[in-house]
């Protein structure tokens, strides 16, 4: 008799797994698969553990946090609530349930599960930060920072003495300021904007930035003295020597506390000019007078992963277009993987491969500048695209990111950019529909493009690598 082949989803387990210690074990190894994404595996293990403890209160809440990550909201809800009745005075549960209802967008109901994850304890982080985050969505600005600034320091500089020497809008003239990022790379080009206000304040500014970017930095803000975070002993040095130290998102509270930026250069960060100009050639050689738009479709950050990401697919109306060439900004995604998306919906899609979007951001910045317009989800690639100055069009889903407000169709902070939300949570394909009529719409004023393509434009397949 053959042995049934056990699917990868399958647990192996034993009477001992069953035990307690069994279940807390597997219940381990569930949630090192939640941290390395493996979302489905760790469901898995979490139901097990579940059916054999239904009383397992932190197993339910992980499961809870899994199920949030697959963008299963309602379920997500249904596990938070199991858990705090079983733990009411748990303060992480309480703050789990609220991030749930904060994208199910009952805000009103997550802000009151904040407070009361706060009550239980009020120097929890992560709470104080949350609530932050969710009054600056609501555009209660005043009341927001206070929480928000109480977050938790980034690991990365957790060499740092405790106590810094923040700075809280004092004068800084004849001081010197150390501004210490802390987030993710859309935040570093969104908060550049404040710099050329900040180096009118203060004559000694040193920053810290993700090394991928310190050489479009020191370009575009050449009185600014970068440093890669990763260098530890200069950024020692250098809060020895300071004044002041900041976390680069306080400089938002301090500067433009009401995500409303004085005005400046929009077009803020420098691309490499050599590279543009001949990315640029190189690109109209290739493909003529078509329209050159980059997009993108993915995100590989952890908020809301899956929410913001739009399935390559449903990009087919747009990426059809002839008078229009449509180059792929999508970081970790190779040529032939595009090639096998084009083949499979028969359409032109192009990837140029001296540029690599995930580690080479300076010519990524140079790409983007090469081209007449950008269309692409959240993520890293608009907040560039609009701190460069080029027209870009973001697609955001129902509950966003803070910066974007909850309705609007334009950006305070970018003033190139243009806002394409969801009306109803996860539906992609009316905000497409808008985006296909727009550019429409915006192609029919300009004059016909010419919409041959070079023989070289049409090697390998439906795809073209440059």
């Amino acid at each position: 008799m053959d042995t049934p082949t056990k699917k990868p989803s399958q647990i192996s387990v034993t009477s001992r797994t069953s035990t307690g210690a069994g279940l807390r074990q597997l219940a381990h190894v569930a949630w090192q698969l939640h941290q390395s994404r493996l979302w489905p595996q760790a469901e898995a293990i979490f139901r097990y553990v579940i059916a054999e403890d239904p009383k397992y209160a932190r197993a339910l809440n992980n499961l809870s946090v899994v199920r949030g990550c697959q963008n299963e909201m309602a379920e997500a809800e249904q596990l938070s609530r199991r858990a705090i009745e079983l733990e009411p005075a748990n303060s992480s549960y309480r703050s789990n349930l609220a991030t749930t209802l904060l994208d199910l967008g009952r805000f009103d109901e997550a802000e009151a599960e904040y407070r009361k994850v706060l009550e239980l304890d009020p120097q929890d982080p992560h709470a104080s930060a949350s609530l932050g985050i969710l009054l600056l969505r609501t555009g209660r600005f005043d009341e927001a920072w206070p929480f928000y600034r109480a977050r938790k320091r980034p690991k990365r500089y957790a060499f740092l003495d405790e106590e810094l020497r923040g700075w809280k809008g004092e004068s800084l003239r004849g001081k010197a300021l150390v501004v210490l990022n802390e987030q993710g790379l859309g935040e570093e080009f969104q908060v550049a904007r404040l710099y050329t206000q900040l180096c009118g304040e203060c004559d000694d500014i040193t920053l810290t930035c993700d090394p991928r970017i310190a050489e479009l930095m020191v370009r575009s803000f050449p009185a600014l003295n970068v440093l890669a975070h990763d260098d530890t002993e200069a950024i020692e040095a250098a809060v020895r020597k300071a004044d002041y130290v900041t976390f680069l998102t306080n400089l938002i509270a301090q500067l433009a506390p009401d995500a409303k930026p004085e005005t400046e250069p929009r077009d803020y960060l420098r691309a490499d000019g050599e590279q543009v100009a001949g990315l640029r050639r190189k690109y109209r050689d290739l493909y003529g007078e078509r329209k050159l738009i980059g997009f993108s479709w993915g995100t590989s950050s952890s908020f809301k992963q899956s929410a913001r990401t739009i399935p390559v697919d449903q990009w087919k109306a747009l990426l059809a277009r002839e008078d229009c060439q449509f180059i792929s900004l999508q970081y970790s995604t190779s040529a032939p993987v595009l090639a096998e998306y084009a083949r499979n919906m028969g359409v032109s899609i192009a990837v140029d491969e001296t540029i690599d979007a995930k580690d080479d951001l300076d010519g990524l910045a140079a790409q983007i500048a090469a081209l007449d317009h950008v269309i692409s989800i959240d993520n890293t690639t608009v907040h560039l695209a609009a701190a460069l100055g080029q027209p870009v069009w973001t697609l955001l889903m129902k509950y966003p990111h803070w910066l974007w407000g909850l309705k609007g169709d334009r950006s305070a902070w970018y003033p190139t950019m243009r806002l394409f939300r969801q009306i109803a949570k996860d539906e992609w394909t009316p905000v497409l529909e808008e985006v296909e009529a727009e550019l429409e719409a915006q192609l029919a004023e300009t004059p016909a493009n010419n919409k041959s393509c070079s023989p070289e434009a049409e090697q390998d397949g439906r795809v073209h690598v440059g």
